[in-house]
């Protein structure tokens, strides 16, 4: 019976991110003397170690010819992988370079797009202000996506309405921030004595679309779900408001003057939002998450 011999398969025993530093050298410069002077190694040892790691791999990575180097076709698929690769290396040897750094060195801030626009601008000062070395990476989401981003470790806080529910993470709150109406000039509800957001027809609502947590808010303070439109974004909301197509809840922290705009805040009590900050219960940043804490309560939402 013919058996046939499985082929070989890649060893990366003893391959070291020196190793790949070599390759790339010689697939950027098209030359192993270059290659050599640039890693400052013998021109033979470095010719060597290129040849082991073909062989290791099972793969001509280069085509040796009288007038240079030539990066094959499935070289130039492995070297673009190494520089990937060195790339992630030095990236862990800067985190680890810096342990006693806040956050190591890289903060993920996340909040919910009804607050980042207004929020983030003036939290930005206090940040910098309280991690002066620490890189900012700012983002923003629906409650349910900054939540699931937390867990699988995606972000590591986020700024959002509560009550945060969700086994892994930890909260605190950031305060609370009023909900207004915004009404066209002429509705009748721009008027101090007009109808409140609760006591108007379906049809003169506006909500944002789903999933956002304001837009629950909005239906829960009508009492009644039901709206003539819904816009993504809270910029175009305002439009159709200012357009007389009907009123909507905005945070006070979005209001703006909009020709043919009108806030008015409610005597509700529970016409507010409350705000919290979160990360996961198991962070080994928590020292660094009270920190941000103190930052974020020089800001009011």
């Amino acid at each position: 019976m013919d058996v046939t011999a499985a082929s070989p398969k890649p060893n990366f025993t003893g391959l070291s991110f020196r190793d790949l530093e070599y390759v790339v050298a010689v697939a950027e410069l098209g030359s192993f003397v270059g290659a050599a002077r640039q890693c400052h190694v013998a021109q033979p040892s470095l010719s060597v170690q290129v040849r082991r790691i073909e062989e290791r791999l099972h793969t001509p990575i280069f085509e040796r010819t009288p007038r240079g180097v030539v990066t094959t076709p499935a070289g130039h698929a492995i070297v673009e992988q190494m520089r990937r690769a060195l790339a992630e290396g030095r990236a862990l040897l800067a985190l680890a370079r810096r342990p006693d750094s806040a956050f190591n060195g890289v903060l993920r801030l996340s909040a919910i797009p009804t607050l980042a626009a207004s929020y983030f601008p003036r939290l930005l000062a206090s940040l910098r202000s309280a991690f002066p070395s620490v890189e900012l990476l700012l983002g923003e989401a629906s409650s349910t996506e900054l939540s699931a981003a937390l867990a699988s470790g995606d972000i590591d806080a986020a700024i959002m309405t509560a009550p945060v529910i969700h086994r892994s993470l930890d909260h605190r709150s950031l305060g609370t921030e009023p909900l207004l109406m915004a009404c066209p000039a002429s509705h009748p509800a721009a008027r101090a004595d007009g109808p409140d957001w609760h006591e108007l027809d379906a049809p003169s609502r506006l909500l944002l679309t789903e999933p956002d947590c304001l837009r629950q808010q909005a239906i829960h303070a009508a009492g009644a779900p039901g709206a003539a439109k819904a816009s993504p974004t809270l910029d175009a909301l305002l439009y159709r408001v200012a357009a007389g197509e009907g009123c909507t809840l905005v945070p006070a922290s979005a209001e703006r003057s909009m020709h043919g705009v009108v806030y008015r805040r409610s005597v509700h009590p529970g016409r507010q939002r409350e705000l919290a900050m979160a990360w996961r219960a198991s962070t080994t940043h928590r020292d660094d998450m009270l920190r941000l804490m103190d930052a974020m309560s020089t800001i009011r939402p």
